[in-house]
Order: C-alpha cells, then structure tokens, then sequence
C-alpha cells in the first residue's frame, strides 16, 4: 500500500492510501500505449503487459486491514512492512503473475529478487531474516530456470533468446514500476529525468494533474490515466480496527500526460 500525504477539504493533513494492485494497474495502463520512437515497443507485449498488470497482485489481501505502526499509529506504507509480511506477499504475486504465463513469472520473480538484494540491510545482519531471503532467493531462481524453459518450448526458442527476453521484459517492468510509483507517491512539482530501457525520458509536472513528457515515449498523442484511493485523517491510529472503522473517503488520482512542446 501507498501512503501518500494530502490534505482534506479542510485543509487538514490526511493520508491517500493507495493499493499496491492498483498502482500495478496505472502501471500497465501507461505500459499499454507505449512505444512511439526512440522508445522501443513491448516485445512480446501481451505476456509483458501481464506481468506488469499482475506484478503487485500479492498485496491484495494485507491490504483489505493495512497494519498499523503500533510508535507512530501511521499505516504502514509498502516500504515499512517486515519481511516476515512481504515475502509471502511477493509469492502471492509472483504466484499470480506465473497463472498468467511463465515469462511473466519469470519477470515478476526477477524483480522481487532484485529488490530483496537492494533491501539486503533490512534482513543481512539478523540470522532468522537472513535465512528468510535466502530461502527466498534460492526459490525464485529455481523458478526462473524453469519458467525459461518452459518459454523456450513454447515460443521454439535458444535458451539465449530466452535470458535475452527475460532481462528485457525484467527491466520494462522496472521501469513502468518506477514511473507509476512516481506519480502515485506524491503530488510531484519538480522535473525529473529517467534512465528508460530505451532512452532518457524528462517529466515536468504541471498544475491540474498535467505532466509533459520529452521525448514523446507514447503511440497515442495525449494519454488520460488515473487511479483510485482512500482517503482518511492523518492522526495516530491505535490498531488495524480503528483504522479500518475510520471515516474515510474515496478520491481518484488523475493525470493528463502530454508531449512537451519543442522550439
């Protein structure tokens, strides 16, 4: 889950919370409408769209009750959930993602694998956690291996072709994580610039959900997206119950994206 700061019609802080399932929704949304040169097109883009789509699929029963940080009563954004939560749910979505195809497997296996490594202070130095992740990596990479066999046979593949179109598919669904995680976690003012698996892409915010985007990476001339949240007062939540009992509201995060004008 996504907890991204906000204020209410009052001008009051408050909290967006927005599902990890979702995000991977905006995410495969973008994903689908990409591809408008020097950004190369998804190849093969059913089986890519799906692991991107199903990538957080995962995360869907934790957050129907959210756990709350019992020293700041905060809901616990994605980033602060122990590792003995996030790796079964990582499984689940990496279950999910292999329902839909073993190259989606393969993708979605390879990403929590690299984000464990990435996050490796958080579980290296206590030996429980540790044999945790290591029983994990181990899981994932066995996976991999036959999931890349299996596309091998199924597509009359090299087992290089295969490593090839793993990696890339890897790194696509890096990439669409990223920049949906960008415009779901905060209201964004400042331009920024991405190292894409194509090409360097600059986004500048504008008001009203606008965002221009340079060069142009879509094959449509403007794309709407959006994606849906809850919203409740940012105070100390005492437990789950309470958070779940809370007064909420359903909002949508909208964005226009849009070709930045060029002299």
């Amino acid at each position: 889950m996504i907890r991204r700061d906000a204020t209410d019609a009052n001008g009051q802080p408050a909290w967006i919370l927005v599902s990890q399932v979702e995000h991977a929704r905006l995410a495969a949304r973008i994903a689908e409408a990409w591809g408008n040169a020097p950004f190369e097109p998804l190849v093969p883009r059913g089986e890519v769209l799906a692991g991107i789509e199903h990538h957080d699929d995962g995360w869907a029963a934790w957050e129907r009750r959210p756990t709350v940080d019992p020293q700041t009563g905060r809901p616990l954004d994605f980033t602060e959930v122990p590792i003995e939560v996030w790796l079964p749910i990582w499984q689940g979505s990496i279950d999910a993602a292999a329902q839909q195809g073993p190259l989606p497997g393969c993708m979605v296996a390879g990403h929590f694998t690299a984000l464990l490594l990435r996050f490796s202070s958080r579980w290296s130095e206590i030996p429980a956690h540790r044999q945790l992740a290591l029983s994990f990596q181990a899981r994932q990479e066995n996976a991999i291996s036959t999931w890349l066999r299996q596309w091998c046979v199924m597509h009359g593949a090299t087992a290089a072709e295969a490593q090839a179109t793993a990696a890339r598919s890897l790194a696509e669904l890096q990439w669409f994580d990223l920049l949906s995680l960008w415009l779901c976690c905060s209201q964004r003012t400042e331009s920024v610039t991405f190292d894409t698996p194509s090409a360097k892409l600059s986004l500048t915010p504008q008001p009203g959900g606008r965002v221009l985007l340079a060069p142009w990476p879509l094959a449509v001339s403007e794309l709407e997206i959006s994606t849906p949240g809850r919203q409740v007062a940012a105070k100390h939540y005492a437990s789950t119950d309470e958070l779940a009992a809370a007064d909420s509201s359903d909002v949508t995060l909208r964005w226009t994206l849009l070709p930045q004008a060029t002299n």
